[in-house]
C-alpha cells in the first residue's frame, strides 16, 4: 500500500518508528501501535523514530497498481 503511494506523490518521507508502547500485543498491533503514532502525529508531534532515504524499500519489479498485485497474489505463476 506504501509503495504505491510512494510512487504516485510528488515528495514522501517516512521513518522507522522506534516507539514503543508498554505492551504490545502480538495481534493487536493497530490499537496498541499504530493508534498511538498517529493520534502523535495528528497532535502535530514529529514522528517517533529516525528519518528513512527516500526509496529505501522501493523494488523496481513491484507492479504500480492494484489489479496487477491482486493478479500476482492470486495467480503467482502467471506474474
Amino acid at each position: 500500500m506504501f509503495e504505491l503511494t510512494q510512487c504516485r506523490a510528488r515528495e514522501t518521507r517516512s521513518w522507522d518508528i522506534d516507539w514503543k508502547p508498554k505492551h504490545l500485543s502480538a495481534s493487536f498491533r493497530g490499537r496498541d501501535l499504530f493508534a498511538p503514532v498517529a493520534a502523535m502525529l495528528a497532535r502535530g508531534d514529529p514522528p517517533p523514530g529516525q528519518p528513512r532515504h527516500d526509496g529505501a524499500d522501493r523494488r523496481a519489479d513491484w507492479p504500480d497498481d492494484l489489479c496487477e498485485i491482486g493478479r500476482r497474489c492470486c495467480h503467482p505463476a502467471r506474474g
